[in-house]
């Protein structure tokens, strides 16, 4: 009668302590054999730290159990106290619910048995998360999916089960993972990640309570392209041009820059024609052979980036070179008077060039009695008291200038 009043006092302290505690989850089932043919059901509650059990064995004795249970992912180590018709100490070694027992005691030596514990109510109540385990730094390629293993513990390392995890990036908003299992066990999934760079991963539990910081480190992908200039925005004709190049950079598919890649160039060319273009490695430059005609021209590369080939166009602009120009003409016509005023409008200037082409002036000046006159839409005017014999014109084409002196044939 008093092993049956001491199970119902244990039982109602296993339930109020549920109750208070909010862990309903933790009261268990177990059933342990020995190798002597003795057997005990058990009714138990863990508290985390310790764990107490108790229960009747076959003969109907009374049977209870302390136990300090440590945890290493599925595998557990529990030390453990006996009382029942005969006090033993004893250590089990298990994987998830089931364990191996070795038990001493005065009265049967060394027994040797396992047992199994089964949750009997477990899907309320949840378990104290303390830490996250998780690996620390993770590196990715951008593009990649990203998938993180989390294991909760309780503080006695233990797995912290049916519990709500969030995480967030850099501190932008908090998004929700999901619940654990019975293992404390729950997959971080991200989707990929295309910008490189250093990115921070907090782990939080329901209360918002930060658990983890996870260091990741996204960098670029494979060389998708290249991109660079030339020292020079235009290069003349009838005469050789060395180009370098310059601010080369190479990117990924996703636009980030890879920093110091092993690159190639195999192969410069026209597009259109069968002009060579030499590339020497020493100070990456391109030596053009001379070009006849001005115009836009489409350069093709090729190279090699990290074992890749990749390939492009790149244009560069040439222009009649100056020293190659045969003559410049224009003229300036009196149009009429107003107020006192004469009013001339000079002709845009013409250049012509021995290979017979004939641009237009972008820049030019006209000068009246050693004086700049001001320009609208290529008319002046000049005071009628003021009229020069001529005009002298300043006719401008990059670095060449051309001086035309223009007779005044009107007055």
């Amino acid at each position: 009668m008093r092993g049956y009043i001491k199970n119902l006092i244990l039982i109602i302290l296993i339930f109020i302590s549920a109750i208070v505690y909010g862990k309903l989850n933790n009261i268990f089932i177990a059933y342990s054999y020995y190798n002597n043919e003795q057997s005990t059901m058990f009714l138990g509650y863990d508290l985390d730290l310790l764990k107490i059990k108790i229960g009747s064995q076959l003969d109907f004795q009374f049977s209870s159990e302390l136990s300090i249970p440590f945890y290493y992912s599925k595998f557990l180590l529990e030390p453990y106290f006996n009382f029942s018709s005969f006090k033993s100490l004893g250590i089990k070694l298990g994987y998830e619910n089931l364990s191996f027992r070795y038990n001493y005691s005065k009265k049967y030596g060394n027994l040797f048995g396992f047992d199994f514990e089964i949750p009997i109510i477990k899907k309320f109540g949840k378990n104290s998360v303390s830490t996250i385990k998780s690996k620390d730094n993770i590196k990715i390629v951008a593009g990649d999916e990203l998938s993180i293993k989390l294991i909760a513990k309780t503080k006695n390392s233990r797995p912290a089960e049916n519990i709500n995890l969030f995480y967030n990036i850099n501190d932008l908003d908090l998004l929700y993972i999901g619940k654990t299992n019975s293992y404390g066990e729950l997959e971080l999934n991200i989707d990929y990640i295309t910008k490189s760079g250093s990115y921070i991963i907090n782990i939080y539990d329901n209360n918002k309570t930060l658990l983890k910081k996870i260091r990741l480190e996204v960098v670029p992908s494979l060389p998708d392209s290249i991109k660079f200039d030339f020292d020079k925005e235009i290069i003349y004709t009838d005469e050789e041009n060395v180009i370098k190049i310059k601010n080369l950079k190479v990117f990924d598919r996703y636009n980030n820059e890879i920093i110091n890649p092993d690159i190639k160039f195999l192969e410069f060319k026209f597009i259109g024609n069968d002009m060579d273009i030499n590339y020497t490695y020493l100070n990456d430059s391109l030596l053009v052979e001379s070009i006849e005609k001005s115009g836009v021209y489409e350069i093709y590369y090729k190279s090699e980036i990290d074992n890749k080939i990749i390939s492009g166009t790149k244009k560069i602009i040439v222009e009649n070179n100056p020293k190659n120009i045969k003559e410049v003409k224009t003229n300036i016509k009196y149009i009429g008077s107003d107020l006192g005023y004469a009013i001339f409008k000079i002709e845009i200037p013409k250049i012509t060039f021995f290979n017979y082409e004939v641009i237009e002036s972008k820049k030019f000046f006209v000068y009246s009695n050693n004086q700049k006159i001001e320009l609208e839409n290529n008319i002046f005017k000049i005071p009628l008291n003021e009229i020069p014999d001529k005009f002298i014109v300043d006719v401008y084409y990059y670095n060449y200038l051309k001086t035309v002196t223009i007779e005044n044939k009107t007055f």
